[in-house]
């Protein structure tokens, strides 16, 4: 039966036959992205791809149980909730998913308890722990599954999700105590990973990430280092889908508006696109075209 340690048996397993990742995907007609995924915890397979490395790994011995897999899979679902909603600062939200999260986890999982107790960090510090002992309790939830990394390490791991987020708190901790080496160290070494770097969590995470180093820059002074960074952000907003589709449908309202006679919307909206129109063309002049 499958349990939350196939994706480590199976690197294991891998390792010991000599076979990389890379064939290992091949051989299994899937990408080298999800074999990794899958090794670190991240993905659990579908059944034809259990299948499929149970084959080219030659007969594993184990079954694929796939009320095991969907239990494993609903805990990995609330637990990016859990990330995304301390991404976005929702107090609430983290409340209630943390509350689903609780029912769910298995509390002899050190995966799970990273969740679980990184998130009482968070609320922890929302309600006034200091920044030097967030990041010291921190350090120590990040040890509960694995050995915390050097920050000139961080650009040369495959982090898991929680621990992505552990680091990138730390890193804003230390700059809020104004300790901006060791925040620069951190936030380089993340955006600089490029383990998992296709997915959307590493995407946003590392545009604000990029931000966070902007503000560093610009009260440094550092208007060339700012300069860099700022084309990173545009570059990767401009590819965006989200964005096209924010437009896209306030297109839409506007044709809302026109059908309706909503004069102030349609002139509200006029006014944002041509001053949007106007902003781009000086962002492609300024960061895209040079």
């Amino acid at each position: 039966m499958i349990r939350i340690t196939y994706g480590g048996y199976l690197a294991k397993a891998r390792k010991r036959a000599k076979i990389t990742q890379e064939k290992l995907a091949e051989m299994t007609n899937c990408s080298t992205c999800t074999i990794s995924r899958i090794e670190t915890g991240e993905h659990h397979p579908q059944e034809r791809t259990f299948n499929a490395v149970d084959e080219a790994m030659g007969k594993f011995g184990l079954e694929y149980d796939e009320v095991t897999l969907e239990k494993l899979s609903e805990v990995r679902k609330v637990g990016n909730e859990l990330l995304d909603a301390i991404h976005l600062g929702q107090m609430d939200e983290i409340d209630m998913t943390l509350l689903k999260y609780q029912a769910l986890m298995d509390r002899k999982d050190m995966i799970h308890m990273q969740y679980y107790l990184f998130t009482n960090l968070v609320l922890a510090r929302k309600r006034g722990m200091i920044a030097e002992d967030f990041i010291e309790a921190s350090v120590e939830v990040y040890q509960l599954a694995g050995v915390f990394p050097g920050y000139d390490e961080i650009a040369l791991i495959n982090l898991r999700r929680i621990e992505f987020v552990i680091l990138m708190k730390i890193a804003l901790a230390y700059v809020e105590i104004e300790e901006l080496i060791m925040a620069r160290k951190i936030m380089d070494g993340l955006i600089c990973n490029q383990f998992d770097s296709r997915s959307s969590f590493r995407r946003d995470r590392c545009l604000y990430l990029l931000h966070q180093m902007a503000k560093i820059q610009i009260e440094e002074d550092d208007f060339e280092k700012t300069n860099s960074l700022l084309k990173g952000v545009f570059n990767e907003l401009l590819r965006n889908e989200k964005y096209r589709v924010l437009f896209l449908n306030l297109l839409l309202e506007q044709q809302m508006c026109v059908s309706y006679g909503d004069r102030e919307g349609e002139m509200l909206l006029d006014g944002f696109f041509l001053a949007s129109k106007r902003l781009m063309e000086h962002i492609y002049k300024k960061y895209i075209n040079n």
